[in-house]
């Protein structure tokens, strides 16, 4: 069951379960999340919330972040921002970032994603200059190959599309590694029609079912 509002006011707070705010979550004392917690309509307050290792915050409203300080860079941790509608990121740098829902979501300057960002391409993300970079991409459940990747419009990117970059933008975040997650999603183009990927290096399929982009072929 959710709760409809809270404020931590006094003291140290911390979350270890799955804490569901169907209003605001308001944080005027510091709190901790080591579980799943979810502030439906704001996050608001004047102090930090900090998102340990085994937390994952889900940020699912359209409007700004009206909290002071949000920590979120224990390696683990998952930002999910999964509004149906434009989202803007808060700016503090990340371990995991999820990016779902809907519409564009806008980074910050100079973004830091120490760990995965993992897109779901019903929403886009718009880069605000060419100085992001994450650890690793997935896009749909499938890997990304390092690299510089923006929309088909940057175009100093190394590898460009439409669906999960929002078009027109003409920046590019770099991705440092390629990291497995038993689906291969490639590099490059836009991805519509047949396309076949270039691989850095070459990559064995793995067994079972390989997961590929929206659009595209594996070759073997």
């Amino acid at each position: 069951n959710a709760i409809a509002n809270l404020t931590i006011s006094t003291g140290t707070t911390t979350n270890t379960g799955t804490l569901n705010i169907s209003g605001t979550l308001t944080v005027n004392a510091a709190m901790t999340n080591s579980g799943t917690l979810t502030a439906t309509t704001a996050l608001a307050g004047s102090s930090t919330l900090t998102n340990a290792a085994a937390g994952t915050l889900n940020i699912p409203f359209t409007g700004a972040l009206g909290i002071t300080g949000l920590v979120a860079t224990a390696s683990g941790n998952t930002v999910n921002y999964t509004a149906a509608g434009a989202q803007t990121v808060f700016n503090v740098a990340y371990s995991n970032l999820g990016l779902s829902g809907s519409g564009a979501k806008t980074f910050p300057a100079s973004m830091v994603i120490g760990g995965n960002l993992a897109i779901t391409t019903a929403a886009t993300i718009t880069l605000p200059d060419n100085l992001g970079t994450a650890n690793s991409l997935s896009v749909n459940g499938g890997s990304m190959v390092s690299g510089k990747w923006g929309a088909v419009a940057a175009t100093l990117a190394t590898y460009t599309n439409d669906l999960a970059f929002t078009p027109g933008v003409n920046q590019y975040i770099t991705i440092a590694t390629y990291v497995s997650n038993g689906g291969y999603g490639g590099g490059g183009g836009s991805w519509g029609g047949t396309y076949v990927p270039p691989v850095t290096p070459p990559v064995t399929p793995p067994a079972g079912t390989v997961t590929c982009p929206q659009g595209a072929t594996y070759d073997t």
